[in-house]
This record gives structure tokens, sequence and C-alpha cells, in this order.
């Protein structure tokens, strides 16, 4: 089988942080195609500090040639194109929401289930959660191990980056512009997002949740494997560019100590516990670990935290990056 890898999307925010990873591990460029919709074919994108590579058209390559290929470009790009691939040969890793619910698909948070990979062995797609069901479980799930969670109320307070360059773009040129005393209309986001916190993201449907919400409700029981868990999610856009926020409440069916949720989360993997101190977004920016602060008992079933991460490295690229990386232990791969 090729070593080879392909990412799908490699212009976009994500993509450029999944190539700045790989050229930290030092893997060679002409072991990766790099790959972009055809209007961006040919430009040239940074690779490690010395070094820049030409991206080619997606349309035209064979992936056949790939033995895995991150699809980092949204849900449009992988709906057309992701099957395609995989029916190729080539192993789809998925960070966009095009596959997440599907039962034949494993929706893997490499610290919290990496065992679904053993449940369906010959998947040839494999989804990473959004950001935000990733940030939150990783210091969840072993709480839940320890005492099964029954409720979660989750308020977050999602950057701007969640929406690609055009949504930093527009924080950056609607702030600008209210310095100037001019406003226009938002083209990306409901309301204008300067100095505003909009309380949705995504579509709303008849029953007011937004596309956000529903997701979280979603995976969260999923990458658990426990439908009995309930999420109560409100989901908030805030003008940061880089970092996600969340203040959760978690109510667990047996009493939990204080001492074992302290060793607890001292201990996970990715979870960086601040007992006397915490992080905002702007701090957590470039750092792999998930944040977790503020920890508060209300009850030996109840407590809170607050929990921040940046979106675009462990609850995007590097997630997905963890995920090649349990698949090459399984398979064996070099």
């Amino acid at each position: 089988m090729s070593s080879h890898l392909a990412i799908v999307g490699a212009t976009e925010i994500i993509g450029r942080e999944l190539v700045k990873l790989l050229a930290y591990r030092e893997m060679k460029k002409e072991a990766i195609s790099f790959l972009v919709s055809r209007e961006h074919a040919g430009v040239h994108i940074g690779f490690g500090e010395s070094s820049d590579v030409a991206v080619q058209d997606v349309g035209t390559y064979d992936f056949s040639k790939a033995r895995l290929a991150f699809f980092v470009g949204g849900r449009g790009v992988a709906h057309n194109i992701a099957e395609l691939a995989a029916t190729s040969g080539c192993i789809v890793l998925d960070s966009s929401s095009c596959f997440r619910m599907r039962d034949d698909v494993p929706l893997v948070i490499p610290e919290v289930n990496p065992h679904v990979l053993n449940s369906l062995p010959d998947a040839r797609i494999i989804a990473s959660p959004s950001s935000l069901t990733t940030q939150m479980l990783l210091p969840l799930k072993p709480l839940h191990d320890l005492a099964k969670i029954s409720r979660i109320w989750v308020s977050t307070y999602q950057s701007v980056s969640d929406a690609g360059e055009a949504g930093m773009d527009e924080l950056y040129e609607s702030t600008k512009r209210r310095f100037a005393f001019a406003q226009e209309k938002p083209c990306v986001f409901p309301r204008n997002i300067e100095f505003n916190c909009v309380p949705q993201v995504g579509e709303l449907d008849e029953q007011n949740f937004c596309d956000e919400e529903i997701s979280l409700m979603r995976e969260t029981r999923k990458v658990l494997e426990d439908r009995s868990v309930e999420v109560f999610p409100t989901c908030v856009r805030v003008p940061v560019f880089v970092g996600h926020a969340q203040s959760i409440t978690v109510e667990f069916k047996e009493n939990i100590s204080e001492g074992d949720v302290y060793e607890m989360l001292s201990d996970t993997e990715g979870v960086a516990f601040l007992r006397k101190s915490y992080k905002c977004q702007p701090e957590v920016v470039g750092y792999d670990d998930v944040f977790v602060s503020r920890l508060r008992f209300h009850s030996p079933r109840m407590l809170s935290m607050w929990v921040v991460a940046d979106n675009l490295r462990k609850g995007g690229a590097l997630n997905l990056l963890h995920i090649y990386d349990l698949l090459s232990s399984v398979h064996g791969w070099k």
C-alpha cells in the first residue's frame, strides 16, 4: 500500500494548520499531495520554514495513489468527493459534518473512543467531531467513566475562525468600519459580530435550535455511546479570532468526590487542568491542550467548569492528525 498522503482543502484555514503540523513533524513534502478546487490550483503555500509547495486541482487527482486523505475543505467538498476517494482504496479522514452521524462512519476522538476503529475495521471514511464536541468531551469522558453523566448544560463562546477566512475577515473589517463610524450589513454572520455576542451559530430550525447546538447534542451521545446523556447547549458567536470557550455544568448519576475529579483531570491526556488560575481564548492559540479551570462543586453529583481550546488545533487539525496516528498504530503503518 502507498504511504502517500493527500490534503483536500490545503489552503483552507484548517488545512493550513494541518500543513503546519505535518511540516513540524518533518514529513517530506514529496509524500503529500496538496489539493484544492480548480480555481485555486497552481498557487504556492508554505511548508516549513524554508520551503513551499504548489497545490493541485482535486478534480484531476487519482486517489488510488494515496494511503489516506485528510478532507478539510468543508461539507460541500466532502459530499462531492470523499466517497469517490474512499472507493478508490484511500482512507478518508473528514473534518466536516457530512458523515458524522452515519452509522457506518466512526466518529473519533483518539483520547476518548479509540476502540470504535476496531468495531468498524472496514470503514473507509472516518469522521472527526466538531471542535466543540472534541473540546468538551476530552475532560468529560473520564468523569463519565467514573460516575456516569446524566445531564450536561453548556454555553459556548465561539470564535469567528469556525467560519473560515471569510469570518475572520468580516470581524476585522467590521471592527475597522465601526471605529470609522461606518457600518454595513453582515455577510457571514446573522448579526454584526464586532463588539457583539450573537446567540446563533448556523441556521435555526423550527424549535429555535441552531445547527451547532443540534450537532453538539447528537455527537456527544454518539462519541460517548450513551443515548441517555441529555445535553442542553446554547451556542454563541463572539468577536474573537481564534479559540472557543465553554461554560459547562454536569450532573452525574452517582456521587463523585472532589479528590477523584482533581486526580482524573490532572491525569487526562490532552487536558491541562488549572486549579488556581484560568485561561481565556487568545491565551491558548497555538497550544495542543484543552484547558480546564474554574472548577466548582455544587453537590456530590454536580459540578461546573470553564473549558478553553484552540479550535483550529485540537478542535480541528490536531484531532485529524491524532486519528492518523491511531490508524498507523492499528494498521502497522510506518
